[in-house]
């Protein structure tokens, strides 16, 4: 009977552990394309400093 008990709660913390990652997973996502957007930024910089 605990069994099942610990079963179901282990769903449910299984299902806020996914939700988290995934949540996460998008967060990171965002942060990358961030970071590649800045970079791109100081790459066209540098390349235009060096045509002039």
């Amino acid at each position: 009977m605990m069994a099942k008990q610990d079963e179901e709660e282990d769903g449910e913390e299984g299902k806020d552990a996914l939700e988290k990652k995934e949540k996460t997973y998008e967060e990171r996502l965002q942060e990358m394309e961030e970071r590649k957007k800045e970079r791109d930024a100081r790459v066209d910089k540098l390349a235009e400093n060096l045509i002039t």
